[in-house]
């Protein structure tokens, strides 16, 4: 029997996750937390992550996309709402991720 792949968005951040879930994009699971050892190959893994963890991520044959947009200056140090993401063109862009030993 083989296992469905599975969607998870990975976020702490109020305003990202009603932003996401604003996106047509299907969601199985939502977490704060996500350990490498929690994701499989062809699972797809949305947020925004440390780069270690998005490299383990990519190394087990899932996908990884990033919550991408410039923050302006005005900005930073504060917690974004969904609209003022929607401002500064947030979106999701799919990277992989290699750690070069």
């Amino acid at each position: 029997l083989r296992r469905q792949r599975q969607m998870c968005i990975r976020d702490r951040h109020a305003g990202a996750i009603e932003w996401m879930k604003r996106q047509p994009v299907h969601v199985d699971r939502w977490v704060s937390h996500l350990q490498a050892s929690e994701v499989n190959a062809g699972d797809t893994v949305i947020g925004v992550l440390p780069m270690h963890l998005a490299a383990d991520i990519c190394a087990k044959n899932a996908r990884y996309l990033a919550l991408e947009f410039n923050m302006p200056m005005a900005f930073r140090g504060q917690e974004l709402t969904c609209e003022e993401l929607d401002g500064i063109h947030c979106r999701m862009c799919e990277y992989v991720v290699h750690r070069r030993t």
